[in-house]
């Protein structure tokens, strides 16, 4: 089996020539506040949830508005980031033996390469 290095470089290089694509999970796991105080849904996206200056953040995060953003950004495939997708490798890695393939079903290409 290749080392994760390896197989993140191999998928990485598969998601650059449109092989590949993975929801993004940032949106569920990464935050990130402006020094203004927006909260952005990604900073790789213009879209501003709100801002921690108006109200608390747990509020944003938690409201509809931004639950159905999120979920509407969920196939997103306009990035790579680093920080997720090494995770999501490593964990696929470890979980496909172990876990019911059905359960990873958004993880399918993982598998696959």
């Amino acid at each position: 089996m290749a080392n994760i290095s390896e197989e993140y470089i191999r998928k990485c290089n598969s998601w650059f020539d449109g092989k590949i694509h993975f929801p993004c999970n940032s949106l569920r796991i990464w935050g990130t506040i402006y020094p203004n105080g927006d909260v952005p849904l990604c900073p790789n996206k213009d879209i501003i949830l709100g801002n921690i200056n108006a109200c608390k953040l747990s509020d944003i995060w938690k409201s509809e508005k931004s639950k159905n953003i999120r979920k509407k950004y969920y196939s997103c495939n306009g990035c790579w980031n680093p920080c997720s997708r090494r995770m999501e490798i490593e964990l696929v890695s470890i979980a496909k033996n172990k876990i019911p393939k059905y359960f990873l079903k958004s993880y399918q290409q993982l598998f696959e390469l």
